[in-house]
């Protein structure tokens, strides 16, 4: 469980204004309560998991555009989940699969505007081609969700689609 407060949040310096008359001051406060469970373990000899959930309630406090005042926070989504699940096919062979989901999230301070909930999937195979390295092909986004990556102030950039990679990992 945690508790965060950002003083000297920027906020205008009289909203009332004219746009080339106003300025940003630091003088507003925000809070963000919340909590994160986090777990991993190995449910089997080859099957592992990492599992992840956070909760976040947001809120701006303190500013001098009322607009604002008790809004929820930009780029703070209430809920955000991820899921990752490998399994030892063979002591060489690995496979795995994932899942993200992020809830709502505003994208000003006055939660006009909003990037919407979405689902991602992804997987893996991997080969340990000898001690020291390993081979491994990944795709990302398997269903090509559209979905955005950045978000901030109203503007939103939309995350990649379906795409892989393949690497090879040496250790020395």
């Amino acid at each position: 469980m945690f508790r965060i407060e950002k003083t000297n949040l920027r906020v205008p310096n009289d909203p009332t204004l004219l746009t080339a008359q106003q300025f940003l001051v630091l003088d507003g406060l925000a809070r963000v309560d919340g909590f994160e469970l986090d777990a991993v373990g190995k449910l089997t000899d080859q099957w592992q998991v990492v599992a992840g959930y956070s909760y976040l309630d947001s809120r701006i406090l303190k500013t001098t555009n009322q607009a604002e005042l008790n809004r929820w926070l930009l780029n703070a989504p209430r809920h955000n989940l991820a899921l990752w699940r490998t399994y030892d096919v063979t002591p060489k062979w690995t496979v795995g699969a994932g899942a993200t989901y992020q809830s709502d999230s505003f994208v000003n301070t006055t939660n006009t505007a909003f990037v919407p909930a979405y689902w991602k999937f992804d997987a893996m195979m991997s080969y340990k081609v000898d001690n020291k390295s390993t081979i491994q092909f990944n795709i990302y986004n398997i269903t090509n969700e559209f979905y955005f990556g950045q978000y901030y102030q109203g503007h939103a950039v939309p995350a990649s689609g379906r795409w892989a990679s393949l690497s090879y990992r040496v250790r020395w």
